[in-house]
């Protein structure tokens, strides 16, 4: 998505391999600069500035047989497991898990998530689009059908955050977006990824 800028060497860029949370401590410690996430998910948004945004991140429950054409959270009887990420918030679930309506089990992976469903350890994984289908590619998923829920759970911008004092930066980026997106080449790089 950045190769022009790096090969025009208008941007610089190390990739340092991390975990969400530990990116984002980087970013406020002043040890990294960016990172691809969703401002809805930074612990203290206000201390940093985005980018124009990449892509709509969407997030679903998934389970191993079809939802009914009913199927609501709020008729939910039956007070089902729901895998989830720990460590990862779940604005839209939260009133659920805190009155009981749903039981949160944590996992340390989203292939792990998705493990325990297969292993009936739970009813329910909330997974983004692209993470199922990428696991859903494994060997260890080969013969297995997963079914997504009708409507999103979750549907929040993906944008590149950036440590305030990186404005030009954050210009340079916004304006390179905005060429992708105008020419679709933005559109091909993430269908690229998913492919």
């Amino acid at each position: 998505m950045l190769s022009d800028l790096i090969k025009t060497k208008q941007l610089d860029i190390r990739f340092v391999s991390n975990s969400r949370k530990r990116s984002e401590e980087y970013l406020y410690a002043g040890k990294a600069d960016m990172m691809l996430i969703s401002p809805r998910w930074l612990s203290q948004p206000e201390k940093l500035i985005t980018t124009l945004p990449l892509h709509q991140h969407r997030s679903f429950l998934y389970k191993k047989t079809k939802f009914s054409s009913s199927f609501s959270l709020t008729d939910n009887k039956d007070r089902k497991k729901v895998c989830t990420r720990k460590g990862f918030n779940y604005p839209n679930l939260e009133p659920y898990f805190l009155n009981n309506q749903l039981i949160r089990i944590d996992s340390s992976s989203q292939t792990t998530t998705l493990s325990m469903l297969f292993k009936q350890r739970c009813d329910l994984v909330i997974l983004s689009e692209y993470h199922a289908l990428s696991i859903m590619k494994t060997p260890l998923f080969k013969n297995k059908q997963l079914f997504r829920s009708d409507q999103p759970i979750s549907v929040v911008p993906l944008n590149i955050v950036l440590r305030p004092e990186l404005i030009q930066v954050k210009k340079l980026l916004d304006n390179h977006i905005e060429a992708l997106v105008r020419t679709g080449e933005l559109k091909n790089i993430i269908n690229s990824y998913i492919q």
